[in-house]
């Protein structure tokens, strides 16, 4: 091996860096997660901010997660199609039923949209600015995650005075943030792009990592 080569290695080692993340399962119980991570350089980094902001004060939480899974993120290995290839089939699919305005049971039909679209979702509720987003969050439910009980996509009129979701478009909105939270950090993986997150942040700055 030259020396170019062990110089290369080296540098690549020292910029290695392992974390903890803490996290609590489906079962409700604590539990930790070591990661490795990397600092990926001013040109990635700065994707990853830009994309918290992309225009018209809207962000793409995919986007972001993207480059820090194949940029940030060395173990474990995470990539869209392996987180979802990864989640059971018997919890894609949840059913809450609330009583609406009127006292009519009414089912809350939700299924899992794949993990790029669920964080952004998540993420999405609160515009980069920091204004409110619940229209635009409820418009992306109700075509990604809501159904009704023909299995068809749900309309805004659903949850209006005349519809069958009449006073539960708050209820509904916090089922689906429950219902996408359960999947994306059942293992801790949301978790661990927090964190790796947060270490893209400081890698930016003049911080010992």
């Amino acid at each position: 091996m030259s020396e170019k080569d062990e110089q290369a290695i080296a540098a690549f080692m020292d910029n290695q860096f392992e974390r903890t993340v803490e996290y609590t399962d489906s079962k409700g119980d604590k539990k930790t997660r070591k990661i490795t991570l990397q600092d990926p350089g001013f040109d990635i980094a700065s994707q990853a901010i830009d994309a918290l902001n992309v225009g018209d004060d809207t962000g793409d939480a995919g986007r972001l997660f993207d480059l820090i899974m194949h940029n940030v993120l060395v173990n474990p290995h995470m990539d869209y199609e392996s987180l979802n290839a990864d989640v059971p089939a018997d919890i894609k699919k949840k059913t809450v039923t609330k009583k609406n305005r009127s006292g009519k049971d009414v089912h809350i039909n939700m299924v899992w949209p794949g993990y790029r679209t669920a964080l952004q979702i998540v993420f999405m509720s609160t515009r980069p600015s920091g204004a409110s987003n619940m229209n635009g969050t409820m418009t992306k439910l109700n075509s990604e995650v809501f159904r009704t009980d023909k299995n068809e996509v749900l309309k805004m009129n659903f949850w209006d005075a005349t519809g069958d979701g009449s006073g539960l478009g708050m209820i509904a909105m916090k089922e689906a943030t429950k219902f996408l939270a359960e999947i994306t950090d059942r293992n801790g993986d949301q978790s661990v792009l927090g964190k790796a997150f947060q270490f893209l942040m400081e890698s930016l700055q003049q911080v010992k990592l």
